[in-house]
């Protein structure tokens, strides 16, 4: 499913049918497009392998486009390397995008998260940028209050990764009945809500 969204978005994008073939690795499913779809991506910053390697620099027109395009963006990257939405010990929590990078780069990383920081603040959701100065990783927490992962799962969705779009559904959704609660709107008893975490 997540192989032939990409491939449907790759021919909406003007490129040719991609190949999509079933793989017995790692990954199940291998997506290969044409040349000049990879050199794209290569000269908007993406490396195939060892990127800890590599400069980040972070695309600075993506500041001026329209909140559509800012949660597309978004949206792959949280499908690409974000984590699912998920319940642990009655409390929803959503796990900070980490980054590693080799010390000679790492301030190219630092500041291609805090681009992506700005992103999230366009679209009014909290997050912090900071550094492990112990070792060459960094990371974006996207503030764990109820409000903010409620909005975070409006605004943001697992592009091409379906299988973390589902493992998110029942947190959020458990979320969102209790902010409703906690407003005002009786829509379960309490007790109704300890099935939905399991």
């Amino acid at each position: 499913s997540d192989a032939m969204s990409l491939s449907k978005d790759m021919r909406r994008l003007g490129f040719t049918l991609p190949n999509v073939y079933h793989s017995h690795g790692e990954k199940p499913y291998v997506v290969e497009g044409e040349r000049a779809l990879g050199s794209l991506l290569h000269r908007l910053g993406a490396h195939r392998e060892r990127k800890a390697l590599y400069a980040k620099r972070f695309p600075d027109w993506l500041f001026g486009v329209s909140p559509e395009v800012k949660r597309q963006f978004l949206s792959g990257l949280q499908g690409g390397i974000g984590a699912p939405i998920r319940s642990e010990r009655g409390r929803i929590i959503l796990s900070p995008i980490f980054f590693s990078a080799h010390s000679s780069v790492i301030d190219s990383h630092l500041e291609y998260l805090k681009g992506i920081q700005r992103l999230f603040s366009d679209l009014n959701v909290s997050t912090d940028v900071s550094k492990n100065e112990d070792e060459n990783g960094i990371q974006l927490v996207i503030e764990n209050s109820s409000n903010n992962i409620e909005r975070y799962s409006d605004v943001v969705f697992y592009a091409y990764a379906v299988e973390k779009e589902r493992v998110s559904r029942r947190p959020i959704e458990a979320l969102r009945l209790l902010n409703r609660q906690h407003n005002g709107f009786n829509v379960l008893p309490s007790r109704s809500l300890i099935h939905l975490w399991v």
